[in-house]
């Protein structure tokens, strides 16, 4: 089960990043403290789709979906 839902964070990840690449809405030049997407896992790009601020840190992530995963529970994602 853990792993459908990581298919499926992943998948919708990608679909996400290439539709925001059709539309030209990428943030760029955006200084982010991640390196890698909390959700997904992707190496974060000099172009981000989305950003949060999180204890005053400013974090990328490649969709409005990444996004809304991290602000549900944030927590579970600091630990990794």
């Amino acid at each position: 089960m853990i792993i459908c839902f990581l298919i499926f964070i992943v998948s919708s990840c990608q679909q996400e990043k290439a539709k925001g690449m059709e539309q030209k809405k990428m943030l760029k030049d955006v200084a982010v403290i991640n390196t890698v997407y909390p959700v997904c896992h992707m190496k974060t790009s000099e172009s981000l789709n989305d950003t949060l601020v999180y204890k005053g840190s400013l974090y990328g992530f490649c969709s409005p979906e990444c996004k809304k995963e991290f602000k549900g529970r944030p927590e579970s994602f600091m630990v990794r």
